[in-house]
């Protein structure tokens, strides 16, 4: 497979994309995440509902992982494909998640995989799409409560 060099500079900025997105979640940058998604943005995180505009995303994730004490997302086996100013790829996630004063067990190691589109923008890269898909976990589920309850609060 060959590539021009207009199409490995998009990869690179779309990889770049992905690397900024998992910083975000991970360092709780809610001003960095409104930055990798169009403002009318899907996702779907696998916590039921999907969630519609970059405000409803905003608030899934702060909702999630502002009641964690620390969380890491690792991408790998990038696939992306390119057509103009339209993408889509495949990350693999490894991830974890601890919470200092969780009832049992403070840790849950999870994988998955994310397929996103994306849309070329004035501004560059952004993620239009994102789809979760939990492969595999292992730990303890419950730590993710507080989070889930603060999201279905409102």
């Amino acid at each position: 497979m060959t590539f021009d060099l207009q199409t490995l500079s998009d990869r690179a900025e779309i990889l770049e994309l992905s690397s900024r997105y998992a910083r975000a979640i991970d360092d709780k940058d809610w001003d960095l995440l409104r930055n990798v998604f169009t403002e009318d943005a899907y996702a779907d995180f696998g916590l039921g509902s999907p969630f519609k505009g970059i405000e409803a995303i905003l608030h899934a994730s702060r909702s999630i992982m502002e009641n964690l004490d620390h969380t890491q997302h690792f991408l790998g086996n990038h696939e992306i494909d390119v057509e103009g100013d339209r993408a889509s790829g495949r990350h693999r996630l490894i991830g974890g998640a601890y919470l200092r004063d969780a009832v049992g067990e403070p840790s849950l190691s999870e994988l998955g995989e994310y397929v996103d589109d994306y849309v070329r923008t004035e501004n560059g890269w952004r993620i239009s799409h994102l789809e979760f898909t939990v492969s595999w976990c292992e730990g303890n589920m419950g730590i993710l409560g507080a989070g889930i309850s603060a999201l279905n609060a409102t």
